[in-house]
């Protein structure tokens, strides 16, 4: 019952791809016979994008052993790093690339490489064996964002990457100027909120103060794993109408690979899908730790632009995507979902009720059919928004004044669901 091809269908054809279509297997036989400074300038040019890089925090648990303060000597914290597709395919087509690579990116970041660091940490904690391997993440500080994608982290670890971003690793001595916060539990379940300025390292203190203080862009990150498909009630979202089915297409879908071309404007026809968005915890905690952390360490940090990224998240590891084939597996389950084609039999209940198999017991529930309930049964998939892979960029002044104190911030972010249809976001595509 499932398509062997969803590029065939309009409404399952990636809005990524469409944009590119016809320039993927483009050659330039005479790419060889070029001056030496052209080809490098071409391979330079190639390397000029953004990247979103997840970098994980030692873990900070009660039980794990005590490690020396920075001191601005040895580093003294340990990063793990999302290494899916984090090295650029440049490092190895050839010498000459590889070495505009390496020019390019000019910071060299010992770290260590996972697919799964969040886990690792965990198993290294408890004396388990990892899979994690040491290497080192090449990073270019005017076109990368350091995605801070840990919980329970140390706060002198934050000030010992950022001296030694500019100290020890740029060879320019600018380090940080892009950070992204991962997640409403990224700075508050951490020990920030206790560590007093004066206790830090006079040489370390200085140094995380200025980069706060040159920081061009903040991204505060939410990836939700609900907003696409809401069936009423039973998806524990508050909409309008709590029994209506509501399939919000636009929403874009977040993926593991780190690349991303920035649009100024959603260019697809989303104003609709706008009015009833998913936020999931929505980014006023996120900024009022953030506030909190500038205003204890004495920095205004005016010139900061502060931006909020919202995507889908496929809410099963086996459902990341990474690649073109993953998507497109990814889009055909969830519309076979949305169409029901996990149903038993023709029975329908109520309109748009059917009979499911139980996963844990040999036995059948009723569940909902979205694609069935009120005017989705006409939905025209010719003329559907078309699927991105990517994540909506936001300004944050569009959520309004950053929360004064912790009771305010839960207040604020317990609006999941809000209209955001006066504003057309910017549009982070992922580049496969």
């Amino acid at each position: 019952m499932t398509s062997s091809n969803p590029a065939s269908q309009p409404h399952l054809q990636i809005f990524n791809h469409l944009r590119t279509s016809g320039n993927e297997n483009l050659t330039f036989p005479s790419f060889s016979l070029l001056p030496p400074e052209t080809r490098s300038q071409i391979w330079c040019h190639a390397l000029k994008r953004e990247r979103l890089i997840k970098i994980y925090f030692q873990k900070h648990y009660h039980f794990t052993p005590e490690r020396p303060k920075p001191n601005g000597e040895m580093p003294q914290y340990q990063i793990m790093v999302d290494g899916r597709k984090t090295l650029s395919k440049l490092l190895r087509v050839n010498q000459e690339s590889r070495q505009t690579a390496l020019r390019f990116y000019r910071v060299k970041i010992p770290c260590k490489f996972s697919h799964s660091p969040e886990d690792e940490y965990v198993y290294e904690a408890v004396g388990q064996p990892v899979k994690a391997k040491p290497g080192v993440l090449y990073f270019n500080p005017e076109y990368d964002f350091l995605e801070i994608a840990s919980e329970s982290w140390r706060g002198d670890d934050l000030f010992d990457l950022a001296y030694h971003l500019k100290k020890t690793y740029d060879p320019s001595h600018i380090g940080l100027l892009n950070l992204a916060i991962g997640g409403g539990n990224s700075l508050s379940v951490t020990d920030l909120e206790q560590i007093n300025p004066v206790d830090v390292n006079a040489q370390i203190r200085q140094v995380f103060q200025e980069t706060l203080a040159q920081l061009r862009e903040v991204f505060f990150i939410t990836r939700t794993r609900a907003g696409r498909r809401i069936l009423g009630l039973a998806s524990g979202i508050p909409v309008a109408d709590s029994h209506k089915c509501i399939f919000n297409r636009s929403f874009p879908i977040a993926t593991v690979t780190p690349g991303f071309e920035r649009l100024k404007r959603d260019p697809r026809l989303i104003s609709e899908d706008l009015k009833q968005t998913h936020v999931g915890e929505g980014p006023m905690r996120m900024a009022y730790y953030w506030q909190s952390l500038l205003d204890r360490w004495s920095v205004s940090a005016s010139q900061i632009t502060y931006q909020f990224i919202l995507a889908f998240e496929p809410p099963f590891l086996s459902h990341e995507i990474k690649d073109c084939g993953s998507a497109s597996r990814w889009l055909q389950e969830e519309d076979d979902e949305w169409t029901g084609k996990w149903r038993l039999d023709d029975e329908i209940k109520d309109g748009y009720w059917a009979k499911r198999r139980s996963h844990i017991r040999n036995e059948f529930y009723f569940d909902m059919v979205g694609a069935l309930e009120g005017e989705n049964k006409y939905e025209d998939l010719e003329k559907a928004v078309k699927p991105v892979f990517g994540f909506w960029i936001f300004p944050l002044r569009l959520f309004g004044k950053i929360p004064s104190s912790k009771k305010e911030c839960w207040e604020v972010d317990s609006k999941q669901t809000l209209d955001l249809s006066d504003h057309l976001p910017g549009l982070g595509i992922s580049l496969f």
